[in-house]
């Protein structure tokens, strides 16, 4: 796979940057420190139509086009959220992060590796969903480009004034 060279001010890569940290910060004030390698649904947890809707803001407020985005390929729909074949698991899954929360709660204050080390780890059950799911990256490469493009595609080059 090829990547595409993107010349930009370091300025206004820093402007973007910050952009749109700031909308996801206002959109999922929950989540406490985006970065660029946040993802839209595994980190600020939306799914379905709420991450339909995080797109639809993020295309008005940054001016992007999503026409080339293949929304099955990195975002989950709601068809797929409400899938039966899903709930089959929720008597695990539910009990299983129950105690990992209380877990991080209690060791939290003692020791914070662990507490991080008990967020990590997953059931062992292969992904339900497997998708790309999009990173705050891949919308700050889409600003710049003005239509949807995975960050591992692209290359700046930073303009010197």
């Amino acid at each position: 796979m090829t990547t595409e060279k993107l010349i930009i001010e370091f300025a206004e890569l820093k402007k973007i940057y910050s952009d749109v940290i700031l909308f996801s910060k206002r959109n999922a004030k929950w989540y406490k420190n985006p970065n660029s390698k946040t993802r839209i649904e595994e980190d600020l947890g939306f799914y379905g139509m709420d991450n339909e809707q995080f797109l639809i803001d993020f295309a008005e407020e940054f001016n992007v086009d999503f026409k080339n985005l293949d929304y099955s390929e990195y975002l989950t729909s709601e068809w797929e959220v409400a899938n039966p074949k899903y709930l089959i698991y929720l008597p695990i899954v539910i009990p299983y992060n129950a105690i990992k929360i209380l877990l991080r709660i209690v060791i939290f204050p003692f020791n914070k590796y662990l507490s991080n080390e008990i967020k990590k780890h997953k059931l062992p059950f292969k992904n339900l969903k497997p998708k790309k799911d999009i990173t705050l990256g891949d919308l700050i490469s889409t600003i710049v480009k003005k239509e949807f493009v995975e960050r591992k595609n692209i290359h700046y080059e930073i303009k010197t004034a």
